[in-house]
């Protein structure tokens, strides 16, 4: 038992000093792209208010960390669960119960600049959050994960604290889209950034939905590896 753990150690520490290894071309990408903006951010869409930072949903003033992203974490996750989508009259986005925002139903006479079908959700959408920078700054390794869910599909995710976001998901039932549903953890792999991890976990929940065979042979994989560990 002992060596088994030592061995699963020593896998960790590898994937650990890999992914630092990987942290200081990461760093400098990342001053580079802040002295010039990436062509791959998305242009802010909301024309609400002049302050093109600020997260779309209707009534919510939390700041994003980066220009081009839409949501804060937490209207971040409920719009990737289909929890929110963007009012009939305006940019902004509500949660799906409604038609329009607030704001639109007190001035009805207000022109409306889009379809009568809300434009579909970017499920993929990669964001960020101001609370992530402050929590980041003391770690050097970030987690990208794979859950089997309990009706049998799968959950991707990413996080700072792989330990503690697996006692979320179980204990605290925080996420929407994994709450009661026994999330088990099938993978996981190191990450040097929180955004290569972010950028990660939308290729996972791309694959999900659009190969999810390629999950299967990764936590197949997976298994083997801790198979070979444990045997040796």
């Amino acid at each position: 038992m002992a060596k088994r753990k030592s061995l699963l150690g020593k896998i960790l520490d590898a994937g650990i000093k890999a992914a630092e290894a990987q942290n200081n071309i990461a760093k400098k990408k990342k001053e580079y792209l802040e002295k010039k903006p990436s062509k791959f951010y998305k242009k802010p869409t909301t024309k609400r208010n002049s302050k093109p930072n600020l997260c779309t949903f209707w009534n919510c003033n939390y700041t994003v960390s980066k220009a081009g992203y839409l949501f804060c974490l937490d209207h971040y996750y409920d719009e990737v669960d289909g929890f929110i989508w963007q009012c009939k009259s305006c940019d902004s986005y509500i949660d799906i119960q409604y038609e329009v925002c607030l704001d639109c139903k007190s001035n009805p006479k207000k022109p409306s600049s889009k379809s009568s079908k809300p434009t579909p959700r970017n499920k993929y959408q990669q964001e960020s959050n101001p609370a992530w920078d402050k929590a980041d700054k003391e770690v050097s390794t970030f987690f990208v994960y794979i859950l089997r869910l309990n009706d049998g599909t799968y959950y991707a995710g990413q996080t700072n604290n792989l330990r503690r976001r697996m006692y979320q998901h179980k204990e605290k039932n925080t996420t929407k889209s994994t709450k009661d549903k026994q999330g088990k953890l099938m993978w996981f792999a190191p990450m040097p950034t929180r955004d290569s991890a972010a950028k990660a976990e939308v290729e996972l929940k791309k694959l999900i939905d659009k190969n999810p065979s390629a999950i299967d042979e990764k936590i197949i994989a997976f298994r083997d590896l801790i198979r070979e560990v444990d045997m040796g």
